[in-house]
């Protein structure tokens, strides 16, 4: 788990980020993560989060080939 912090505000997003993993040989695909941002995320921030989530990935013996990004 990378954290479990709320906040409370009267804001709501409109950004919105879900990290998925899909098995190259099987038909399944696991959402793993989802963050939502009240403004854009800066990429330093991303990277730390994609970083995270690699490692915690393999630390459950799954495997990370490659990342795709939709915009």
């Amino acid at each position: 788990m990378f954290c479990n912090l709320k906040i409370e505000s009267s804001e709501l997003p409109d950004h919105g980020l879900v990290f998925i993993w899909q098995s190259l040989a099987d038909n399944v695909t696991q959402p793993i993560a989802v963050f939502t941002s009240k403004r854009l995320v800066k990429g330093v921030d991303l990277a730390q989060l994609v970083l995270r989530s690699i490692l915690l990935l393999e630390d459950a013996e799954l495997q990370v080939p490659g990342l795709t990004c939709e915009l």
